[in-house]
């Protein structure tokens, strides 16, 4: 807990009243990898009753409003739950649990809906943007208490229900929106059916999404999610083929070597990005405080030009409370469906009736529907509601053109262990590095600049027939610029600890 206790002391002394809202992605729980000390559910309960109350310490608000000075909005880890990674269903004492321990975070008219699965939305700068706390366990294939996203009882296509209601109304209200979660949206730990869904609302929404941010591999990168698959692919020549099976990264040492093999992959993912960077979403993995290599946090900055000229007009829309409770009997709705052989069925309709793009559904068993007229029967709620609807028109946002809440830079901090352990040095986190630095070379972090340089990193892999002519990945003039380029970015991706990619 040393660690713990300098880290919000670092905090304290050296960024608060200077950040707008924090963005807590989980596993608070030390992981379980010492098998003479094996962690209890009591113990996980107290670590995260004790995060909370640091937070409290640092942030809390003398408002008797409101709990903390700024929005503090935490997402659940496969660590913060016992057993690890199993997260059922809610209601369920999980579920009553986290709320207890979050009950000063989640906003007050969520309560009932945050107990079904423990999801929210917190409205960071009220009426302008807001932050949705995702439960990525339920669409973790880790979670054996899951099943995906096809079963409209699974709560993984349920949790997908809530999203659709919530970005539909923060559309509405012209709000701008961050994603966050604990698992990262990967084919590497991601359900493919929640993954399929999870690309395709990034799309559907990209007016209003600003980006999503994320914990639990430990280690610092980002992803890329095309929004287009070309019909001709077969399951195995989809993105998913280049990520190999799942390794648990939270199991010590095969974890440290399953990264190197997962660097690899994700060089051929970006080997792959197309120069059209309209049709991508982005994705950010943050390496951890408590750490696998060294701690680290991250700063954001983003733009907020005209920030005080955005009108917030709510007294046109219904309150927070109703929304919710639209979600609860959508919730109610679901389970409440009764299979029926004689109704089409969500799988049976039309593409294009529940896709925005030209989307590959082959990987979620979906088929054409054969028209059948019948009397007195209906779709089974029609279009299924975890797919989006057709992409509006309407003006990009603030993820790919500058704008107001468009990122513009962030700064990644780093303890050095050795130094800190050091009675003479001082306990401080160094820059490590800014996007502005090698490799990002970064103006602004739109994703046209992450797709320039997923190309860039991935340049050094081109093999004959992996592009076609009218698309050909960046071929710096200097090949040493893409070596330099990788090196850094490996020396990043494990935090500067020194750990050096395998030469296999």
């Amino acid at each position: 807990m040393s660690l713990i206790d300098a880290t919000f002391e670092w905090i304290e002394d050296n960024l608060k009243g200077e950040i707008d809202f924090i963005i807590w992605t989980g596993d608070n729980a030390r992981h379980d990898n010492d098998h003479k000390l094996p962690r209890s559910e009591k113990v996980i309960a107290e670590l995260n009753e004790l995060m909370v109350q640091k937070f409290t310490q640092v942030f809390g608000s003398n408002d008797p409003r409101k709990a903390f000075d700024i929005p503090i909005i935490p997402s659940v880890g496969n660590n913060d739950v016992y057993p690890h990674n199993l997260f059922g269903r809610g209601p369920n004492a999980q579920t009553k649990r986290l709320y207890q321990q979050w009950r000063s975070m989640v906003p007050e008219e969520q309560v009932h809906v945050f107990d079904r699965g423990v999801s929210f939305m917190v409205e960071a700068i009220p009426g302008k943007l807001a932050v949705l706390s995702l439960n990525t366990l339920y669409w973790f294939k880790s979670n054996n208490l899951v099943d995906g996203c096809d079963d409209k009882k699974d709560p993984g296509h349920l949790q997908f229900r809530w999203l659709a209601i919530v970005l539909r109304e923060l559309r509405r209200r012209n709000m701008k929106v961050w994603l966050s979660g604990h698992v990262p949206p990967s084919p590497k730990v991601f359900d493919p059916t929640c993954l399929d869904r999870f690309s395709a609302w990034l799309y559907a929404y990209r007016d209003i999404i600003v980006g999503g941010v994320y914990g639990h591999m430990n280690v610092d990168h980002f992803l890329l999610h095309d929004s287009l698959v070309e019909k001709s692919k077969s399951p195995d020549q989809s993105e998913d083929a280049y990520l190999r099976e799942y390794i648990d990264f939270d199991d010590g040492k095969a974890a440290i070597f399953g990264k190197v093999d997962y660097l690899q992959d994700l060089r051929n993912l970006y080997s792959q990005v197309r120069e059209d960077w309209s049709r991508y979403a982005v994705s950010y993995v943050s390496p951890s405080v408590i750490p696998t290599y060294l701690p680290a946090l991250r700063v954001w900055e983003y733009n907020t030009t005209g920030i005080n000229d955005i009108e917030v007009n709510t007294q046109e829309f219904r309150p927070w409370s109703e929304v919710f409770r639209e979600v609860e009997l959508e919730f109610d709705a679901a389970l409440s469906e009764i299979d029926d052989d004689d109704l089409v069925d969500y799988e049976e309709l039309e593409e294009q009736d529940m896709l925005l793009v030209d989307y590959d559904l082959s990987d979620a068993g979906k088929k054409k529907k054969h028209k059948k007229k019948k009397k007195n029967k209906k779709k089974k709620g029609g279009h299924d509601p975890t797919w989006p609807p057709k992409f509006p028109n309407v003006e990009t946002g603030p993820a790919y053109t500058p704008q107001t809440f468009t990122p513009t830079k962030y700064t990644q901090y780093f303890l050095n262990l050795t130094d800190s352990n050091s009675e003479s040095a001082p306990f401080n986190f160094d820059v490590e590095y800014t996007t502005e630095d090698e490799p990002y070379y970064l103006d602004n972090l739109l994703v046209s600049s992450w797709v320039k340089l997923a190309r860039k990193l991935g340049a050094g892999l081109l093999s004959s027939g992996t592009n076609d002519s009218q698309d050909k990945v960046l071929d710096p003039e200097d090949s040493s610029e893409v070596h330099r380029a990788w090196k850094a970015f490996v020396k990043y991706f494990f935090v500067s600890s020194g750990f050096e990619e395998s030469s296999n």
